[in-house]
């Protein structure tokens, strides 16, 4: 199995402490660098962001490593959005 990328994104938004928005963006890839662009593009809408590698496990089932995480881009139109620092965790 060639290694691919999942990219999992997550924007929950509260008001008065009450969840009113809960959205969850998913996508692929079939480079870092093409994932990277994706999580950069969802967190400028103010998700946070996760990269998995995916890549062939011992069995049937498919191995996932979480390579990138971004937070919330500062100003984001999700009203949600947190200052983060913008980077990628390895």
């Amino acid at each position: 199995m060639k290694p691919r990328f999942e990219i999992q994104g997550r924007l929950i938004e509260r008001r008065d402490g009450v969840r009113i928005r809960d959205e969850v963006r998913r996508a692929s890839a079939q480079s870092h660098e093409e994932a990277v662009r994706l999580a950069i593009a969802l967190r400028a809408d103010g998700f946070t962001v996760w990269i998995y590698r995916v890549e062939a496990g011992s069995g049937s089932e498919p191995v996932y490593r979480s390579v990138g995480m971004f937070e919330p881009q500062a100003g984001a139109s999700g009203p949600s959005s947190t200052p983060g620092s913008g980077r990628e965790t390895p």
